[in-house]
């Protein structure tokens, strides 16, 4: 039976008491919203429909965040990108309680969070003041943010599954619109800019490591975990126990891989590296610095190395079976073969495919076309190198973004001249 009583000014409280439930109270600002709310529930009740949302409207979306993570990502190997959308999340919104999270407070989270990009008429002291803008508001690339927006879909849905948080609408993390992806990226590592890491790197297995990197494709975290007794350097095969998407591989190595394994010194821990991959990190951004070197990460190598399969003429299935790539439509956004191999590969099959008729123009011998081509190609690939070694231009109305080449226009330049304008 419901009781409902006045508790001072705009405060209605209504308390339930029936058997096989426990007792239930809510307030509300109005009688009518209390009585409504009453009949509501004791009819549900009476069909065995009730559920209690009164807990789920004081718990707070910081709260819920931190049990999420506690109770479903701290066994998972996401967990530290995890706790990193957490801690982005609770920053903005952590203070709401999560019934009251509505789309427009995450469409305002979403575009907070996403970095101003300079479009067209930017002059360079705009470019400086967008960059230190970026920086000190923290604000991430679109893909960033659709990660966040993700991770937030499921800590609310957790919430309704489990802690009987009846939210009034669809949950808003998931009708969102979501930022528009930037391009593939596209960079390749080039001769120079490997010699220039190998110069100015004060950590000394840096230089082998990126070597080893390009020749297996492995990510940093698997390069990280090699332990010596992974490796077969008679089969010349290196077993992969740990890896992104939890299935273990075992991938051939190439007689530089294998080179590299055999002159490496062995460390106390068994890894084969002997550092974390947050170090592996470090010393290739710091080397990277020193360097000079624009837009170039880590992954980059893996890219590079996936491309350079190709350019072997390894077939999708042979190369994705030493990536680790289960999607292959995954496998072709890193793989972008240089255009010089391609005019050499193209050179080779119109010889062969298209002999000459002309008794006084004789098709070339197999030699003389291999050592045509490769003259070209190593020309070529020269000057495709040295193009690539070249550093971004920044010209007026672009900005090139880390990450990508074209990062999504959320924020238009007019409304961060407007904002500055507000702010004095």
């Amino acid at each position: 039976m419901a009781s409902i009583k006045n508790r001072g000014p705009n405060a209605w409280q209504v308390r339930i008491r029936r058997a096989g439930y426990p007792t239930v109270t809510e307030t509300f600002d109005s009688e009518r919203k209390a009585q409504k709310w009453a009949e509501k529930s004791e009819g549900e009740m009476k069909n065995g429909t009730f559920i209690n949302s009164g807990l789920g409207r004081r718990i707070l979306l910081c709260d819920l965040i931190e049990e999420y993570l506690d109770d479903h990502c701290s066994d998972k190997k996401s967990y530290v990108s995890d706790r990193s959308y957490a801690n982005n999340i609770i920053r903005k919104l952590g203070q709401f309680a999560v019934v009251n999270l509505t789309l427009k407070d995450v469409k305002a989270f979403r575009t907070a969070r996403l970095k101003y990009v300079l479009l067209e008429d930017a002059d360079e002291y705009e470019l400086k003041e967008i960059i230190a803008t970026n920086k000190r508001e923290k604000r991430v690339g679109p893909n960033s943010v659709i990660h966040e927006l993700k991770f937030l879909a499921k800590a609310i849905d957790y919430g309704v599954q489990h802690k009987s948080i009846v939210l009034p609408d669809k949950n808003p993390a998931r009708v969102v619109k979501k930022p528009k992806r930037p391009q593939e990226r596209i960079r390749r590592l080039s001769k120079e800019e490997r010699d220039l890491l190998s110069k100015h790197t004060t950590a000394p297995w840096l230089p082998d490591l990126i070597d080893f990197a390009i020749e297996s494709c492995m990510r940093r975290g698997e390069l990280a975990r090699m332990r010596w007794g992974d490796e077969d350097l008679e089969l010349r095969t290196l077993d992969i126990k740990i890896t992104k998407n939890g299935e273990s591989r075992t991938i051939p190595l190439s007689n530089k891989a294998a080179g590299i394994l055999k002159s490496l010194p062995a460390h106390e821990n068994g890894l084969v590296w002997g550092v974390s991959a947050d170090r592996i990190t470090q010393a290739f951004s710091e080397a990277r610095g020193a360097a000079g070197i624009e837009d170039l990460h880590f992954h980059d190598l893996r890219h590079e190395g996936i491309s350079r399969l190709f350019e072997r003429g390894l077939n999708t299935m042979e190369a994705a079976s030493i990536s680790g790539h289960r999607d292959l439509r995954e496998l072709k956004r890193y793989t972008h073969i240089k255009p010089t191999h391609l005019v050499e590969r193209l050179d080779k099959t119109e010889f062969k495919s298209k002999p000459t008729d002309n008794p006084d123009c004789p098709s070339p011998s197999s030699s003389e076309t291999d050592h045509a081509t490769s003259s070209k190609t190593q020309n070529t690939y020269k000057q495709d190198e040295e193009k690539a070694a070249q550093p971004s231009q920044v010209s007026a109305g672009s900005w090139p973004e880390s990450g990508s080449q074209n990062d999504s226009k959320i924020v238009k330049l007019d409304e961060f001249r407007q904002r500055k304008q507000s702010t004095g």
